[in-house]
């Protein structure tokens, strides 16, 4: 099995992975969606709120903006926390931020935006903060004021998806391509202009020096077989199939794109050494130097052991996510 690196940007990463089973594959892409640990805002406790927002959608906002989640990895599950009785939260699962703000009387409207979010003191003060500042939240007219406090907490896109790294994982085959040379040496130049036309992607092109078709995108194909079974045309003067190796498996293209909360290179590295887990743990089963134990198969389902919702007593107002439903104490 082989893995390029085939484009690279700073929201998006592009990589052919050569020899590799499709369950092994589609693994990949199910893990990249639902399974990397981010960071997200889980908790609000909404203090003052005299916008025209209501409470649940501005909560909602919340916990969708993406935030900064490098260190994802040092820090813990809450449910996982030894701090997790009561929910108090602390410095190794938690990270508190608050949005307090207001619109004096005599100022015109006020747009609020994450930046206007601020990190409370803390270890990770500095390393944990929105993706980006310029996410819409409310707006403020003259007189009113919004005071929140929210807890950022670590997840996975399988418990709710404001902890998705990724806003799109794309997988398909690569193409292998095959020509009917004398089929299409018989046509017309307007009718090769024709084939050419047909695909949606430009993968194909007319050699200007013999007057040829030629196929010149490979790489661009989306398997819509327009070109085997063109319109006002013969038929299977193209072939088009998936690409397979000497071992009789596949070559897959993806493509990543992030919403900001780790860089595509981080996503697909963590993404990677949990399906490594994954498997390690089913080879050491069925080699039987482990038993499967409780633990081990919500690992491999990618589920969170245990999940509680803890409620504060004495404070205004609390909204919580637990999957996608919003409550209120």
């Amino acid at each position: 099995m082989e893995l390029t690196v085939t484009e690279n940007k700073p929201d998006s990463l592009s990589f052919t992975l050569r020899s590799a089973e499709s369950a092994f594959a589609n693994a990949l892409r199910r893990i990249i969606l639902s399974e990397v640990p981010t960071l997200a805002i889980n908790e609000v406790t909404v203090r003052s709120n005299s916008s025209v927002t209501q409470d649940e959608m501005l909560v909602h906002r919340l916990g969708l903006v993406p935030i900064v989640s490098t260190e994802a990895a040092e820090m813990n599950f809450p449910w996982a926390c030894p701090c997790k009785d009561g929910g108090r939260g602390c410095s190794r699962c938690t990270v508190e931020m608050e949005l307090v703000v207001r619109c004096a009387r005599d100022e015109p409207i006020r747009q609020i935006t994450t930046r206007d979010i601020s990190v409370i003191s803390g270890p990770l003060a500095s390393k944990v903060f929105p993706a980006s500042c310029a996410i819409w939240l409310t707006s403020l007219g003259p007189g009113q004021d919004i005071s929140l406090y929210c807890k950022v907490q670590k997840g996975i896109a399988k418990q709710h998806a404001k902890w998705m790294p990724a806003s799109a994982v794309t997988m398909q085959y690569e193409a292998n391509i095959t020509l009917d040379g004398g089929a299409l040496s018989k046509l017309s130049t307007e009718e090769r202009d024709n084939f050419i036309a047909v695909c949606p992607k430009s993968v194909f092109a007319l050699n200007p020096t013999n007057k040829t078709v030629f196929v010149k995108n490979p790489e661009k194909c989306i398997f819509c077989n327009n070109c085997v079974t063109p319109e006002n045309l013969p038929s299977n003067m193209a072939t088009v199939k998936p690409k397979k190796t000497s071992h009789d498996r596949f070559t897959y293209r993806f493509q990543i794109e992030t919403v900001g909360s780790l860089s595509p290179q981080e996503v697909l590295r963590n993404a990677l050494e949990i399906l490594r887990s994954k498997l390690s743990v089913v080879e050491k089963y069925l080699q039987g130097k482990e038993s499967l134990s409780y633990t081990q198969g919500y690992h491999l389902a990618g589920l969170p052991l245990v999940q509680g919702v803890h409620e504060k007593e004495g404070e205004a107002q609390t909204s919580t996510f637990a999957e996608t439903e919003v409550m209120s104490a």
